[in-house]
C-alpha cells in the first residue's frame, strides 16, 4: 500500500505535464494513462470506466491498476 502512495506524486506530475503537452481540452476528455498487464492495457475513459486495448504511442504506462485509478481521478478531478 505504501508503494502506491510513493508513486502517486510522480504520476500526478506526469499526468499534469502530459496534459500541458497535448492540450487541456483533449486531456480532460480522455486521460492518456495506461497500465500494462500482459498484452492488454487498461485506460481510464472517465475515471470510472476502463477500456482494454493495445497501447498507443506517446502514452504513459504504469505498472498497477490501482495507480491507474488514482492518477486518473487526480487528472480528471
Amino acid at each position: 500500500m505504501s508503494t502506491i502512495f510513493s508513486f502517486a506524486p510522480i504520476l500526478c506530475c506526469l499526468c499534469c505535464c502530459y496534459q500541458l503537452l497535448i492540450g487541456s481540452s483533449q486531456a480532460a476528455e480522455r486521460p492518456q494513462i495506461v497500465s500494462s498487464r500482459g498484452n492488454l492495457y487498461f485506460e481510464a475513459t472517465d475515471g470510472k470506466n476502463i477500456e482494454f486495448r493495445p497501447a498507443k504511442s506517446g502514452e504513459i504506462r504504469v505498472g498497477e491498476h490501482n495507480l491507474l485509478q488514482l492518477a486518473s481521478e487526480v487528472c480528471i478531478g
